[in-house]
């Protein structure tokens, strides 16, 4: 639920800084999203390192069902800051024009590396569901680094000085 908040966040500031020709602010909301995600990121991993157990013992008392949901909440700790960074990039890209970038990166990631990978580890390798959750780690973490490397290919955080470059331009040849 806290990725959502981070894409929200992303979209909304950024846009609004686009739309304000303010470079300054969009690259402060950026960074400060990051300041943001990085502690998001500490908190949960703590909790889910050092909590999840007590946590699940108010859901069920069966200690077999604590023991699997506790290796797989451990499992996810692996995955939280690249989950909640890549929303954060998602934002800003729709909102650099990029609309459809979030859309075909989540499709790379889920039906070409985890549908794969699980179907590799469960039917092919017959391993065990811990190695499923970790597909969905290395899922998440596939996603961020196309969503960087696209960020960073289409100069994202320039956005607003190339805009304002190609309006100037474009305002010149007119007159």
């Amino acid at each position: 639920m806290m990725s959502a908040g981070f894409l929200t966040a992303a979209i909304s500031l950024s846009a609004n800084s686009i739309g304000a020709r303010d470079d300054n602010m969009y690259r402060f909301c950026y960074k400060r999203l990051n300041h943001y995600c990085s502690i998001i990121c500490c908190i949960t991993i703590t909790f889910l390192a050092f909590f999840s157990k007590q946590v699940l013992s108010f859901l069920t008392n069966k200690p077999e069902l604590i023991r699997i949901a506790a290796v797989y909440l451990y499992t996810m700790i692996w995955s939280q800051y690249a989950q909640h960074k890549q929303k954060i990039v998602y934002g800003y890209l729709r909102s650099a024009g990029s609309v459809n970038a979030p859309m075909v990166i989540s499709f790379i990631g889920i039906w070409c590396v985890r549908v794969t990978l699980v179907y590799l580890f469960g039917n092919v390798l017959h391993l065990d569901i811990v190695w499923i959750w970790w597909a969905m780690n290395i899922d998440q973490w596939v996603r961020e680094i196309i969503a960087e490397s696209l960020f960073k290919r289409r100069e994202v955080l320039n956005y607003i000085n190339i805009k304002e470059r190609n309006r100037n331009i474009l305002w010149k040849d007119l007159n």
